[in-house]
This record gives structure tokens, sequence and C-alpha cells, in this order.
């Protein structure tokens, strides 16, 4: 099959119970896509038939960041498909089978985010069932998704019964293994189950019969695997995957909460074990007096009935507190605009703190500290304009003392401790506004590195999300780098501003990659690192000049290094590129005094004397004109050729083969796919294993995994 209507098909990319996916390209709207496909002919099973739908209609329903965007569905000569966005990435079973390395941070936002769209999910009606590593996807170690809703329960969908088991076993809830009517809470015990075995690459029921541990059992604990993780982490997974459903988690926004809680705590830099903190959901308000309930029926116990208008799934199940404020209205979260309660202190949809609520009206204060504190007697006297005061009638009858501030003087002078508190928090308020105000030197921190600001409007922002700023920094200026960025595309890095011509430190904060240029550091490996990061990116060959010039600073100011050694392998290699022999020559010698290196001196050292006797005759050997290009097929010696005319047909295919290899290898690079990107490199080795490109993008393949794995 190579084309499916207006979709013509690529490769295929995996295969399941549930169809095959295709890597495929929209012909109308000319863009990649996933496409999943299932035969629907009279051998198919009309149920597997009818998931394959519900997956399309439960995706295309659902508009959410973490959920997979459906573009399209359909049937073409009895084969149903589905257009679904193409995702670049790994999922979650692929980073635990391979036990990847991967920030706490990072693994707790993926797992919020999971959380999030679990909750969205489940206010539309919509129950996944089957939350499994393979089923959550992480891009680029930013966005995580979460994919194949074909089991997943539609409000309107009646095809499978009470007591029918779907999904997978390992990471099902108690219900669900039983065949006990089961509700959202069942994905959120799989969504818990999930991340314990992403932070700790160990499942948390595991043993021989997982299912029946499950049911019978109690998890694991974190610690039994990692004794440095936060305590508090023990404590949401253990609520998460309490056996009971009424202990765990009641929304995935909860869940979600709690989870980015810690991960703020964190970004704070507080300790890496932290314990004392109080977790959003231990906040929420609970009645001491709940609301009768009537025993609910299957029906509503296996599928989440919409919630009625203005009323949020969260908030259906809790004895109602004071829903609104003065004014009538719900109160809007300042980060997600989401409404919440008057009384919340952390927003419901995205676990923010919650502004303080408005102040009540002066009128609306006094009637009610009258009503608590001010006897009967002395309230009646008052509002019949009788002083009340131990010093008697006020000595100017024709200026009368203002009514509404009357019965604040009498309960001060009824409740004076309480005053003077109210009175001493009043003066240490006024006293943090104006330490806050007066602006306070701040230490130089050690840095790593430098970079010069390259946009007129650069900021130091606070934090990492680059939400506020502390100060803007003029073009030209040279900042302290306290962090090596991890990449090139990587979105922001720890900065600090020292203004030298006034003497000036401000605080530490984050500065856009992207506003910065002219990196440079003292350390020689940082040096280098910083140029192959800032300089290798482009393999169009317009920047090996200004790649070269930084190369020959590390050899000149880091003489006798093992960076100094590298900086001349990497010289040659741009030198071999252009073809300038002698210059190459000049560095691999200065490179060969290290053993170490021989694995990468003595190819590029063959590759030289292959250039140097390959040179016309009576042509210099560090002449700058490029050598013919030389085409070799798999077990035999390349062959010079003059032109096309020479060629035969099989080795133009084979020279075109290895053109398009080369071309998506190099576009996979620039996506930061280094593993698919290394799988066509090696394909064009096999084939030529001189190939100039092939080798040169092997090599900067392996020198951003090193990257990655040292920082």
């Amino acid at each position: 099959m190579t084309a499916l209507g207006r979709y013509e098909i690529i490769e295929k990319i995996g295969a399941g119970a549930m169809g095959t996916v295709y890597r495929a390209r929209d012909t109308v709207l000319d863009r990649e896509i996933a496409l999943k496909t299932i035969r629907t002919g009279p051998q198919v099973e009309p149920e597997l038939h009818e998931r394959f739908y519900r997956e399309a209609r439960a995706c295309a329903g659902l508009q959410h960041p973490s959920i997979v965007v459906v573009y399209d569905f359909g049937e073409i000569d009895q084969v149903a498909y589905i257009a679904m966005e193409l995702l670049h990435g790994s999922d979650i079973r692929k980073i635990i089978d391979r036990r990847l390395e991967i920030p706490l941070v990072k693994k707790i936002d993926a797992m919020a985010q999971v959380c999030e769209a679990l909750a969205y999910a489940h206010r539309h009606g919509i129950v996944h069932r089957d939350v499994k590593p393979s089923n959550l996807f992480i891009i680029d170690s930013k966005c995580t998704k979460v994919l194949d809703f074909g089991i997943a329960r539609l409000p309107s969908s009646m095809l499978t019964g009470a007591g029918r088991i779907l999904g997978t076993p390992n990471y099902m809830a108690p219900e669900q293994l039983l065949g006990e009517p089961s509700d959202a809470r069942a994905d959120l015990f799989s969504a818990a189950v999930v991340f314990f075995e992403f932070l700790v690459y160990s499942h948390p029921f595991k043993s021989d019969q997982i299912p029946h541990r499950i049911v019978k059992g109690e998890p694991d604990s974190l610690f039994d695997h990692d004794a440095k993780l936060p305590i508090l982490l023990e404590r949401i997974l253990k609520r998460a995957m309490a056996k009971d459903p009424e202990r765990r988690y009641r929304t995935g926004s909860e869940f979600a909460g709690d989870l980015r809680a810690i991960l703020e705590a964190l970004r704070q830099n507080a300790s890496p074990t932290f314990s004392g903190m109080q977790l959003p959901s231990e906040r929420e308000f609970h009645s001491a007096i709940p609301e009768p309930k009537s025993p609910p029926t299957s029906d509503q116990l296996s599928v989440p009935m919409p919630p009625p208008a203005a009323e949020y799934p969260e908030e259906r199940r809790l004895p109602q507190p004071q829903q609104t404020d003065q004014s009538g209205a719900r109160r809007p979260c300042l980060h997600c605009g989401a409404p919440n309660r008057s009384a919340a202190v952390y927003c419901i949809q995205c676990g923010a703190p919650m502004p303080a609520p408005p102040a009540e009206p002066a009128a609306s204060v006094s009637r009610r500290v009258r009503s608590i504190a001010i006897p009967d007697e002395v309230a009646a006297k008052s509002d019949a304009g009788i002083d009340t005061s131990p010093l008697g009638p006020a000595s100017s009858p024709s200026r009368p003392s203002p009514v509404w501030w009357k019965p604040a003087l009498e309960w001060m002078r009824l409740q004076p401790r309480v005053a003077l508190i109210w009175a001493g928090g009043f003066v240490f308020l006024i006293l943090i506004g104006i330490i806050a105000v007066i602006p306070s030197q701040a230490p130089v921190q050690p840095a790593v590195a430098t970079a010069l600001v390259s946009s007129p409007s650069a900021f130091v922002y606070k934090n990492a999300s680059l939400a506020s700023t502390i100060i803007s920094v003029p073009k030209g200026e040279r900042v302290n780098i306290l962090k090596m960025p991890l990449s090139q595309g990587q979105q922001s890095v720890p900065a600090q501003f020292v203004n030298n011509r006034n003497h000036k430190v401000y605080r530490p904060g984050y500065m856009r990659v992207t506003d910065l240029e002219g990196w440079d550091s003292a350390n020689a490996d940082n040096s280098l690192a910083l140029i192959r990061m800032f300089h290798a990116e482009d393999s169009d060959g317009t920047t090996d000049q200004a790649e070269l010039d930084a190369l020959q600073s590390v050899i000149s100011r880091f003489p006798g290094t093992r960076a100094a050694r590298e900086a001349n392998i990497d010289a040659a290699k741009l030198d071999l590129a252009a073809s300038r022999l002698d210059s190459a020559r000049v560095h691999l010698d200065a490179a060969s005094d290290d053993p170490s290196l021989a694995s990468d001196v003595d190819p590029l050292r063959r590759k030289l004397e292959a250039l140097i006797a390959d040179s016309p005759p009576g042509s210099a050997p560090g002449s700058t004109q490029a050598t013919e290009p030389r085409a070799a097929t798999a077990g035999s010696t390349a062959t010079r050729t003059t032109g096309p005319a020479s060629q035969s047909k099989s080795e133009r295919l084979l020279k075109k083969k290895i053109e398009m290899l080369l071309s998506e290898a190099e576009n996979l690079w620039d996506q930061r796919d280094l593993d698919e990107a290394e799988k066509r490199v090696n394909r064009v080795l096999k084939i030529d294993k001189d190939n100039h490109r092939a080798l040169e993008l092997q090599e900067k393949i392996r020198k951003r995994k090193e990257l990655l794995e040292k920082y």
C-alpha cells in the first residue's frame, strides 16, 4: 500500500492489535502525519472495528495540548484510517527499558501534564482505561502526549458491559481487575503506577503475578529504590494507588496540583528530601457535615455523568462551602484563568497559588464585629448617638465623630490584646514593603562561561518560565553564565548581569539562549563544548571559517590540554572538508601526541593520505580545489569518475540513494532525533565507508551524545 486516498505512505513506524501506524504525507495540506489503519473486511471482529472508530471519536472531541490531535478519519477500500499528528520523541516504555537519565523535575512535569490531560478527558465524560507507559509519549523532553483511546469509555458508548475487563492488567486498578464498576479514578491509579515506574525504573507491584499483587498486596516504597527522592512523592503515590477508590485523588487536576507544588518547590532550590510542605489537596475545604447521598447505580459508577451547568466535577462530590465572593462571581486564576471558589487556596485547574480574596466592605466588617464582640446595650447606645467612651461626651458637640468607626473603637477597647496584635502585624507588613523596594547588592555567583547580549531587548528573568523580569540588559553587554546549556535549542539558561561601569551586581536569573552570542569560557572543556554547540550546528559550510577561528583560539589559549588536542582534530575535519590538506596534516600532527585520541586521529590521517593520493598530477597537495566525487559499491574499492557519462546506471542509483539517506540524516539531526539520524548514517557507511559527509555527521552525533551525558 503506497497511498490511501489523499495520504501518501512513506514508511511503517509501528504495529499492534489496534492497527498499523505509518508515517505519511497529506498531499492536500502538504504536511507529514501519522496514519493509523485497520482492515474492515468480514474477517475483522465488529468489536475491534468499533474500538478503532471509538479512538477517533474520543480524540477528535478532545482539544488539549497533552492529548494527541486527530485531523481526519474515514474508510477507503475496506481500510479504516485515522490521520493524527506525527510525534517526534519516545514513549515512556522505551525510556524505562533503556533506563535513560532524565532530571527529576522533567519527570514530575511530564506526569503532571498526563494528569491534567486525563482530568480534561474526564470532564468531557471520557475514561481512558488503558493508561500505561507505551501510551504516554514525551516530545523533546518538554511536552507529554496521551495516546491510544481505543478502549476508552465514551458517555454514549454501550460497547462493553459491566464485568468486562479491557486494558493492560499490570497497570489496572483493583476494581478493574475484579470486573467491578470503575470510574475516572481508575485512570489515576494507572497513572500513579506508571509514574512510580518512571521515577525508579521498577514496577511498584513487581512480582511473578503482578495483577494478583495489585488486588491483594501493597506497593513497594519509593525509598526502597531511591532514598534521595522527595518524601512528599511517597505520600502522593500512596494516596493515588489506594485500593479503595474513595481514598484516592478525586480528579486528575487535584493529582496534578500536588505534583506541581512539589515541582515548584524543587525549582526554588528546595532540598530534594524536603517534607515539611503542605500539599494543595490537603488545604481544600471539607465540611464537617457530609451531604447525604443515595446509592449510585451501576451506570453512574461506570460512566462519569456530565456536570451540571457552571459546575465542575472536582467540586461535585464535596459538601459545598461558600462558592462566591461578595460580588457573586468566582475568583479567576491569574495563571490559567480557570474559575475557582472564593475560599480556594490553590487553583483547581493548574495548581497555582490563588490571589487573596477581595477585602470585605467596612460596613459589613463593622456589623459583623458588633454582632460578635460588642454587647447589645453598648451597640444600642452607639446607634442612638450616645458616647460610650470612658472619657464621657465629646468636648465639641458641633463636630460629632463619624458613626462608622465608633464600633471599631469600641471593639479595640473591649479587645485590647487582639487590637495590639493587629497593629503589630500592620507595622510589620509596612516594614517588609519598605525592605522589598530598597535595592540590595547581590553577591557575584561563580560563572562557568560568558556570553554577549545580541538582542536589543534582552532581559534577565526571575525564573526559567520567563514570566517576570529582573532587569533589562543592553545589547553588547557581557553576562555571566552560571550553568552550561545543554543544546542550542534550549529556551533559557541561568545567568547574572554584573555592570562593571557602576559596579552594580544584579541578582541571578535566567536569559533566553536566542538573546545571546559570543559564548566563551575560561575552562578549556567548556570552551570547546560551546564551540561544538553553537558553531557545529550548520551543515551548509557557511560558518566553517568562524568555527575554525574559534577552534584556533582554544588551541592557542589552552596549549597542551586535551581540549586543545580535540580542537586540533575538529579543525582537521574542517580542513579535510575544504581540501586544505597541508593545514589538516599540521592539526593532526599536533593531536597525535595523545594515545587516547588515536581512534579519532587515525581515520582522519588515512582519509588525508587517500585525498593526497587522489590529487591530480601536478597539483599541490594543499590545493583548495575539491577532488572529483567518488562512489563505491559495497565490497568494492572506490573508483574515480570524470562525469555522469562514465558512470553506470547502478552507480548513479547508488549515489542517489546515498544522497537521500544523508539528506534524511541531516534533517533528523536538525530535529534533535539523534538515534534515527545515526541509523541512516550507518546505512550510508555500509555502502561507502569513506563517505566524508557521513563520517562528519557521525562524529557530530557522537559528540552531541557525549555532551548530553556529561551535562
